[in-house]
């Protein structure tokens, strides 16, 4: 009986905990549109773009120096998406699209 009762308050307790699923291109727009545009950014190749697989793209692909003025991969997604440049001095810059992305 003392079993029965551990087991259930531990699935009691299992249960209450909340698993948050982690920043994807299946629940935010901003890391799907990256998705769309940087399709090879998808580390293991299951259809899904992760925050974790994003970030660790942009900082192997693109110089802590680059902004969209010297980078096309930049250039285009501030044209399409002009809210990225945080500082709106027209230029995106690699820290600003990290920014903007979480």
């Amino acid at each position: 009986m003392k079993v029965i009762f551990s087991i259930l308050t531990c699935l009691c307790l299992s249960s209450a905990i909340v698993v948050q699923a982690e920043t994807s291109s299946s629940n935010n727009s901003k890391v799907k549109e990256f998705y769309k545009n940087f399709p090879g950014s998808d580390a293991d190749k299951n259809g899904v773009l992760t925050i974790s697989e994003m970030r660790s793209f942009i900082m192997a692909k693109v110089r802590s120096s680059a902004t969209s003025k010297d980078h096309p991969g930049l250039s285009r997604l501030l044209k399409k998406a002009p809210e990225s440049d945080l500082n709106k001095d027209g230029v995106l810059t690699k820290t600003e699209l990290i920014k903007y992305l979480n």
